[in-house]
């Protein structure tokens, strides 16, 4: 399990180089887009949609503080990503995981993915395990 861990942790750290700006360290836009398979234009209309006018980089550390909560569990960035934008979570009234953060819920959300409130495994993440489906 420490191996996969560690694995699981390489993989986060190469996909924030990967939706990093090199030059300013800045979560890009477009990249992240790419990574959460919507385009800019999407995660933009996203972002703008939240009723708190908030910057770009507080939206993008809110995705990014849910990915690496779930990515701590899965050690599968593939499988988190996943998670994030399809897994209806039954504590969030069945709202996917990207549904609770344009709503502003993130930092709630990883509090209960911390406390092992909200249902993460690899096997049921890989088998389509929904809301309210306990793995535990």
């Amino acid at each position: 399990m420490r191996a996969n861990r560690r694995a699981g942790s390489i993989e986060f750290l190469e996909f924030l180089a990967d939706v990093s700006n090199p030059a300013t360290g800045e979560i890009s836009v477009d990249r992240l887009a790419t990574w959460l398979c919507q385009t800019e234009a999407d995660l933009k209309a996203k972002w703008h949609s939240r009723r708190a006018n908030i910057p770009w980089a507080f939206f993008a550390d809110e995705i990014l503080a849910v990915l690496d909560a779930v990515q701590d569990e899965t050690c599968d960035l593939e499988l988190t990503v996943d998670w994030y934008l399809k897994a209806p979570i039954a504590l969030f009234d069945g709202c996917s995981p990207e549904q609770v953060v344009v709503a502003g819920g993130a930092r709630r959300l990883v509090v209960a993915i911390k406390a092992k409130e909200v249902p993460i495994s690899n096997a049921n993440l890989a088998a389509g395990v929904g809301a309210g489906d306990s793995v535990y």
